[in-house]
């Protein structure tokens, strides 16, 4: 049934670690939106300027949370949403920034009833539309990301091409398995009612398990062509790129024996993709890179 979406407030939940260079700009851009009357920060022990930096910003709407350790992406939103009452929740990361219409546009598609998350186009910093509208990942595609594209742009693996959506325009509105959580606008009482994030995952994977978890109960998400967000990837998390890589591993193995594995043979398929793609991507994608750059 829809909703009169101008009558839908927006509680924002931003989970910050370290992230002086881009909380400015991602806070400016949604309190910019007359639909967000509640923006919650939550600190991850940052040891820059983050703190500082919100300080600044001089808006009644603005609340900040200091956990006493870092205790991950998953818990921080659930704390801070926990902290907040309006009935949508814009889950946004610190190094996203909305433009002018994108809460708006997200909110109307959660109000026509078709969907119960709605995630915007994220534009990388090359202005490209990220492929952030996929299906669930598989022990086949699990490293089958955005950097394979880099690579093999033109790719006929039928993995790459489901798990990506590549036959999707990035323009359009359409359903799918799950959404980037870079950018999500949601509504509170299905989170509520999935328990929100699972605070197992410390980071990566734990909104690809949200989403399997709504699906499973019979709600659907949708990508909103029609609008965007700017996303720089991985600001945060490339402070300590080695931890962060070994906390994406980590956060699919726990994925993959959560919904995904059935046996020992699917756990041969997993190892044998895994170093196959790790090969792929971590040695043949720098080379190529590197080549590519010398021809310039």
């Amino acid at each position: 049934m829809r909703k009169n979406s101008e009558s839908l407030a927006v509680a924002a939940v931003i989970v910050t670690f370290n992230s002086a260079a881009t909380i400015e700009d991602c806070i400016a851009s949604l309190l910019a939106s007359p639909a967000v009357v509640e923006l919650l920060i939550v600190d991850n022990q940052s040891t820059d300027e983050t703190l500082a930096r919100v300080a600044r910003i001089d808006d009644a709407r603005i609340r900040v949370i200091v956990m006493p350790e870092n205790v991950g992406f998953s818990r921080g939103v659930n704390r801070g949403v926990a902290a907040t009452t309006a009935p949508l929740l814009a889950v946004v990361n610190p190094d996203a920034v909305s433009h002018a219409d994108t809460i708006e546009k997200l909110r109307d598609a959660i109000a026509t009833g078709d969907c119960w998350a709605a995630g915007p186009a994220l534009i990388n910093s090359r202005g490209a539309r990220e492929r952030s509208a996929r299906a669930f990942p598989t022990e086949r595609n699990a490293l089958l990301n955005w950097r394979y594209l880099q690579i093999a742009p033109q790719t006929r693996n039928r993995h790459v091409r489901s798990f990506l959506m590549l036959e999707r325009d990035l323009h359009d509105t359409f359903a799918c398995d799950w959404l980037s959580g870079a950018f999500l606008l949601l509504q509170r009482d299905v989170f509520d009612e999935l328990g929100g994030f699972d605070p197992s995952y410390f980071l990566y994977y734990e909104d690809v398990d949200l989403f399997r978890r709504a699906k499973n109960h019979g709600h659907v998400c949708c990508f909103v062509g029609a609008t965007s967000a700017d996303h720089a990837i991985g600001h945060s998390s490339n402070t300590i790129p080695i931890r962060a890589g070994l906390r994406r591993v980590g956060g699919f193995i726990r994925y993959y024996r959560t919904h995904v594995r059935t046996g020992l043979w699917s756990d041969v398929r997993l190892a044998l993709y895994m170093i196959a793609g790790i090969v792929f991507l971590e040695v043949l994608a720098p080379l190529r890179s590197e080549k590519s750059m010398r021809h310039r």
